[in-house]
């Protein structure tokens, strides 16, 4: 037999937003609509660089990661 205590809980929801879009990215079979998470991009910076130090970290959804790693492919032929 199940019975109600009475006792009530607060639940905190954590949802994850492209840093790009600010899309919400949902994952799971139901949603295909190119939002799902995609991608962590994570730049840390080393020494004699003028960011050193710094650390970079962004989320990116399926639609987003396809525009930044064409991007990122263009840029690494354009500097050889």
């Amino acid at each position: 037999m199940r019975e109600l205590t009475g006792k009530k809980i607060e639940i905190d929801e954590e949802i994850i937003k492209c840093d790009f879009c600010e899309g919400m990215m949902v994952a799971d079979f139901k949603h295909t609509n190119g939002l799902e998470h995609s991608a962590t991009l994570t730049f840390s910076f080393g020494y004699f660089s003028n960011r050193d130090g710094d650390n970079w970290n962004w989320d990116a959804c399926h639609k987003c990661a396809d525009e930044i790693a064409k991007m990122l492919e263009k840029f690494k032929k354009e500097s050889k």
